[in-house]
């Protein structure tokens, strides 16, 4: 998958957005939820084990989309998306490259 500019990624499991460690700015996040609202935590960094910079709560049996307007959330370390059995089927994540 390759990016030029901005884009987004549909993600079905904990990943990183782009290729691990590329900076990025988040402007959205859709969060879908089965029966009970899931939970995604945006992480600076590559894995699971990046500073969670922001924890985004679903609501159950719906799509939710979550705005961060203007310059976005920067993330210099690369962004990864760590999502709960919830988040059902996926989360789209709209961002930029920087």
């Amino acid at each position: 998958m390759s990016y030029i500019g901005k884009g987004y990624q549909v993600i079905v499991g904990d990943a990183a957005i782009l290729s691990a460690g590329t900076p990025i700015s988040l402007f959205g996040v859709n969060i879908t939820s089965d029966g009970t609202a899931g939970v995604v935590i945006l992480r600076n960094g590559s894995t699971v084990s990046g500073t969670a910079v922001l924890t985004l709560l679903g609501e159950a049996n719906k799509t939710v989309h979550r705005d961060f307007s203007g310059t976005g959330v920067v993330f210099p370390n690369g962004c990864f998306v760590d999502i709960d059995a919830h988040v059902t089927p996926s989360c789209t994540v709209i961002f930029e490259k920087v």
